[in-house]
């Protein structure tokens, strides 16, 4: 309470968590009409929600044949040492974010012994050897947020938060770390993508925008534009379609370790003191982890550019 000393700021925080308002879910309407009026209920019509939302588009495919060639490029994945654990762990490690399923926090991690830090590290080792991810690094738990001003009986209003295991948030900073530079050395992601990029600002684009609306109004011009905006865009990622791009660009070490980080993975919502019953996604990137946006940017990065400024035109012919 003094303006001199350095204080730890409790009374502010617990007075902030006292005059929270307490958010009570009222029932949520089931797809049959029925209402999920108790924490499982609720719980299990979100995770029947998601389960559909978790799925590939109508057009797609899981099972079709891919005949193209691959990319036979070879490069083994860094293995990390006990010194890299350790640091990652105390400097990148949230220790104040909440658990997941596992109950493990990143204050946990960052109180164990060194014998312990060789025990993890000799199992992050043993993933990149092997190019597989365990199963339990895979499970993630949802808690459901309503969306302000929107009504509170439909599931879809909603907006999931994921919440990851602290080790599996660990091992993919481990990857992307000897991924970008790959990604970066051959030049994958191509230089008008802005969003998700480090020393990348999106307000550099809307100058770019901004200079080339200005250049073509000056000389005279028709300036035209074409803003796509996709509905789940993270959550709509087809699997099958997303390996095959990576083991046509990346070495086949990272393709494969990449393709059992997005097989089998689980997902169960908490409500309350209640849960779901696990349910698989089946497509998408993972939402809330440093590879998510990788991945979508690897998946997007051949989209047509010149090819969409050759039927603009017909596109705004067609839409007067």
């Amino acid at each position: 309470m003094t303006n001199d000393n350095s204080t730890d700021y409790s009374l502010w925080k617990a007075t902030k968590k006292i005059n929270r308002p307490v958010l009570q879910i009222p029932p949520i309407r089931k797809t049959d009409g029925k209402w999920a009026r108790n924490n499982e209920q609720k719980a299990q019509q979100f995770a029947e929600h998601l389960e559909h939302t978790f799925q590939l588009q109508g057009n797609q495919e899981e099972n079709e044949m891919i005949t193209e060639d691959i990319v036979k490029e070879n490069e083994d994945i860094k293995l990390v040492t006990a010194t890299e654990v350790k640091n990652e762990i105390n400097n990148n490690i949230n220790p104040k974010k909440a658990p997941a399923f596992d109950l493990i926090t990143g204050e946990v991690l960052q109180q164990l012994l060194r014998k312990t830090m060789v025990k993890i590290t000799n199992l992050i080792n043993a993933a990149f050897r092997l190019k597989y991810v365990p199963r339990l690094w895979k499970v993630v738990e949802v808690i459901m947020i309503p969306k302000p001003g929107k009504p509170l009986h439909e599931a879809a209003l909603y907006r999931p938060i994921s919440l990851l295991p602290v080790m599996s948030k660990f091992f993919k900073k481990l990857l992307i770390k000897r991924l970008k530079p790959i990604i970066e050395r051959k030049n994958l992601i191509p230089n008008h993508q802005f969003g998700f990029r480090s020393k990348h600002s999106t307000i550099e684009q809307v100058h770019r925008i901004t200079s080339i609306i200005e250049n073509t109004l000056e000389e005279k011009k028709v300036c035209s534009a074409l803003f796509l905006d996709v509905a789940q865009a993270f959550d709509k990622v087809w699997h099958e379609g997303l390996n095959y791009k990576l083991r046509t660009i990346l070495p086949k070490q990272y393709a494969e370790i990449l393709e059992s980080y997005l097989a089998e993975r689980f997902f169960r919502v908490k409500q309350g003191d209640s849960y779901s019953e696990l349910m698989e996604i089946k497509a998408g990137v993972p939402q809330g982890s440093v590879l998510g946006p990788v991945l979508h940017l690897l998946y997007t990065s051949d989209l047509p550019n010149l090819e969409i400024a050759l039927w603009l035109p017909l596109l705004m012919t067609l839409r007067y």
